[in-house]
């Protein structure tokens, strides 16, 4: 709650984008509710949470109708600290670990062809995100034995890294036309002087409207595992553009949508009124992992994704009920005054199915179903005796000591929301616990705390009062690697006063 709150009163305004069309929300057609009781996104949120239905505005980081990324919020503040170095341009390739002891003590990363070593007195904090943390952590020996071994990688520790990945599937299969202009992004607007001059003056007009989204609705099917009985599964995401209105620049591409389908399906009724209805999976059963490339920190790692690839087909059954959801939302009155007029022409593959059949969907879904870039539990989070975890309850790596992730990898299962709150949150809780580890802050409710045992004699003890410097090396200037580890330089020295915040490291993202 603590970190929710910094980020909610703290670094942050959460609100939304312009809201022309409040008719466009759906949640009165769900339950009956007047449109304008919408607008107290609170009020209707805990209505909608007692039917396993929440419907509201996008809540967003955002300010005068522009993004707020965490450099804004965190770094700039705080950018002027002298114990903060920032190497821009770097690439980090390894975190240097003593293979003896099995503990980090640095990174190396590359920077205008040389090849560098930053020294770490206290511990190594790894921050890459879900889809580069397990690249740098494989890269320096920890991860899947096999794997590593396969590309010729020393193994220090063998983790599940990479093993497990959850992704909130999402499908674009649903555009309807309308014959009124309810949408808020028109193709006037993409051209009209006047959206730039009032987006950039003061972050107002159509533009403002986040990712194009004008309501979020979250919704429980009959799918559901027990696993989560009451949880929603799906999240219908209504936008105010479509391939239809934007000419196919933005969700063509976005989606991965081939040129051969748009040309088909939405290029010929370009420029009409439209909306578009996307269905985001939140609980994938199915898994994907990821896998190194090569040896070259510089290749992207090769993600598999395994989407709708289930035994049991839950996945498809749940993006159809979804489906049905959003012809039923559709269907009420409060919508039907603009004609609303799904798009039917088949999906190129799809054409020797019955439109609207179930067959129909399920072979649109494996045609257009996409990551919506919310990968989770690459580096799970849980206890040793975990077969998939790769960090503890204090994010530290099982077996590595003196190195930890941060990021949202450590996330152990897919979860109900988007995730760049729970990445700040996370962030935010990940603080605590190094400061409360280092002694900096005291460890609330210490007697609830999760048990687990200390990675070594010499982990990280509460009381310790160090601080975290850098020391830095180039080397030759080669892209090759040295065999041996290069001496650590200076081992941990203890000074008096407080570890404010923990260096930030220079990463791959």
């Amino acid at each position: 709650m603590r970190a929710f709150k910094v980020i909610e009163n703290g670094a942050f305004d959460i609100k939304g984008g312009q809201r022309r069309q409040s008719s466009f929300l759906v949640g009165f057609a769900i339950l009956g509710l007047d449109c304008e009781r919408l607008k107290r996104n609170f009020d209707c949120t805990r209505i909608f949470h007692y039917v396993m239905k929440l419907v509201g505005y996008v809540q967003s980081f955002t300010r005068d109708g522009k993004r707020i990324q965490g450099e804004n919020a965190y770094l700039q503040p705080v950018r002027q600290r002298r114990n903060l170095r920032v190497r821009t341009g770097a690439h980090v390739t390894r975190v240097l670990i003593k293979p003896d002891t099995n503990e980090a003590y640095g990174v190396e990363y590359m920077k205008n062809g040389l090849i560098y070593q930053v020294y770490a007195r206290n511990e190594v904090i790894l921050s890459a995100g879900s889809m580069k943390s397990p690249q740098i952590l494989m890269l320096s020996g920890i991860g899947p034995k096999d794997h590593l071994q396969e590309l010729g990688i020393p193994l220090i520790e063998d983790l599940p890294v990479g093993q497990l990945m959850y992704d909130h599937s999402t499908a674009l299969v649903v555009t309807y036309v309308l014959n009124a202009g309810v949408t808020i992004v028109t193709p006037r607007d993409l051209i009209d002087p006047d959206t730039y001059e009032n987006y950039l003056l003061d972050g107002t007009g159509p533009f403002s409207v986040v990712g194009t989204v004008e309501a979020l609705t979250y919704v429980k099917t009959n799918v559901t595992d027990p696993e989560y009985p009451t949880w929603p599964d799906i999240e219908l995401i209504f936008s105010c553009a479509s391939p239809v209105t934007e000419f196919g620049t933005f969700l063509r591409p976005l989606f991965n949508i081939p040129r051969e389908t748009y040309n088909v399906v939405w290029k010929p009724i370009t420029g009409k009124p439209a909306i578009t209805v996307l269905s985001q999976l939140m609980h994938p059963r199915s898994v994907g992992y990821i896998r190194l490339r090569s040896v070259n920190p510089l290749d992207e790692p090769r993600y598999f994704t395994n989407f709708l690839s289930d035994p049991e087909n839950k996945d498809i059954r749940a993006h159809i009920a979804a489906i049905r959801e959003i012809q039923r939302i559709v269907s009420q009155p409060a919508l039907q005054r603009y004609g609303p007029k799904i798009i039917d022409t088949p999906i190129p593959g799809c054409a020797n199915f019955t439109f609207d059949t179930d067959e129909y969907w399920e072979c649109a879904l494996r045609e257009l179903t996409a990551s919506f870039w919310h990968q989770q539990a690459t580096c799970k989070m849980g206890p040793k005796s975990d077969k998939e975890a790769v960090v503890d309850a204090r994010l530290r790596v099982h077996g590595i000591n003196k190195l930890r992730v941060v990021d949202t990898g450590i996330i152990p299962r897919s979860i109900s929301a988007h995730l760049s709150g729970p990445a700040y949150m996370i962030g935010e809780k990940g603080a605590d616990i190094i400061k409360q580890d280092w002694g900096e802050l005291p460890v609330p409710n210490s007697h609830l705390e999760t048990q687990s045992e200390p990675h070594s004699e010499s982990d990280l003890r509460p009381g310790s009062k160090t601080h975290s410097k850098l020391q830095l090396e180039p080397e030759v200037k080669s892209e090759a690697k040295s065999d041996s580890e290069p001496e650590l330089k200076s081992e941990t020295k203890s000074h008096s006063g407080s570890q404010l915040e923990p260096e930030l490291k220079p990463h791959s993202e």
